[in-house]
C-alpha cells in the first residue's frame, strides 16, 4: 500500500483538520480500506510569517529535517498543510526525493478549470506572509479569476482570527465577528467566494453563514490525496 506523509504542526489544529478530511473523503467498506498515513506534527518549525516579514529565522532547515524524517518512514508522497510554507516549496522539494503535492497549485488548478469562477471575484483570506510573497496572486495572475486581498486594516482582523484559532480560542471570538462584517461588505461588492488561504481559515467556515462560496484548500488537498493514493493502491492490487 502506498503511504502519504503529512508534514504538519503549522499549526496542529490545521494538521488534524487535513487528517480528518482525508479520512472522511476516503470511500471504504471497512477500516483496512483507509489510506496509510504518517503524520509528523512539528510545531517547532519557525514562524513562516516572521521569516518573511520580520527577518526571523528561516523555517526551511526545519521543513527539510521534518520531510527527511518522513522519508525515512518510506512515505510515497508528502503534503504540507500550511500555505505560507509553500514560499519554500521549491527549495524543500529540491532537498528531498519524495514528491510533495503543492497545496496552492492544486487549489488554483481546480478553481481555474471550473467555469463558474471565470470572470468572478474571489477574496483571499491568508497570512500577511502569503499575501506579501504573492503565493496565490502569482498563480492567479494569468487566470480568468479576479483575486481580491483585504486592505491593511482588514488584514489585521484576518491575522487575529488566524492567531485565535492557533491558540485554541473559543469561537466565535470578537475577531471572528469583525471578520464576518468584513465578509458581508465584500459580498455586497459582488465577491462570490472566499478562499481559505491559511489552513486555520477553513476551521471558521462553519460560522460564516452568508451566501459566499467557501473554498477550502485543505478539503481540495484531501480529495487529491485520496484520488491519487487510492488509484495507485488499486493499480498495485491489480498487478498483484
Amino acid at each position: 500500500m502506498k503511504t502519504v506523509g503529512i508534514l504538519g504542526g503549522m499549526g496542529p489544529a490545521a494538521t488534524v483538520d487535513l487528517f480528518n478530511k482525508i479520512v472522511n473523503q476516503t470511500p471504504v467498506n471497512e477500516e483496512k480500506d483507509h489510506l496509510p498515513i504518517v503524520i509528523y506534527n512539528n510545531p517547532q518549525i519557525p514562524s513562516r510569517v516572521d521569516a518573511i516579514l520580520r527577518n526571523g529565522p528561516s523555517p526551511l532547515p526545519a521543513l527539510i529535517q521534518t520531510a527527511q524524517e518522513l522519508e525515512k518512514l518510506n512515505v510515497d508522497s508528502i503534503v504540507m498543510p500550511c500555505h505560507t510554507a509553500h514560499n519554500w516549496y521549491e527549495e524543500l522539494q529540491d532537498a528531498i526525493k519524495t514528491p510533495i503535492i503543492n497545496m496552492v497549485t492544486n487549489t488554483y488548478n481546480i478553481l481555474n478549470k471550473n467555469k463558474f469562477y471565470h470572470h468572478k471575484k474571489l477574496l483571499l483570506l491568508a497570512t500577511p506572509g502569503t499575501i506579501e510573497r504573492k503565493i496565490y496572486s502569482n498563480q492567479f495572475m494569468n487566470s480568468n479569476i479576479e483575486l481580491i486581498t483585504p486592505n491593511e486594516i482588514e488584514q489585521r482582523t484576518v491575522s487575529e482570527v488566524i492567531l485565535d484559532v492557533k491558540k485554541g480560542e473559543q469561537l466565535p471570538s470578537k475577531s471572528l465577528n469583525r471578520l464576518l462584517n468584513i465578509l458581508q461588505n465584500y459580498e455586497q461588492k459582488g465577491v462570490v467566494g472566499v478562499i481559505g488561504g491559511c489552513t486555520e481559515i477553513p476551521l471558521i467556515f462553519p460560522y460564516v453563514k452568508n451566501s459566499m462560496v467557501k473554498i477550502d484548500p485543505t478539503l481540495l488537498l484531501a480529495r487529491r490525496v485520496v484520488l491519487e493514493m487510492s488509484e495507485t493502491n488499486l493499480h498495485n492490487q491489480n498487478l498483484n
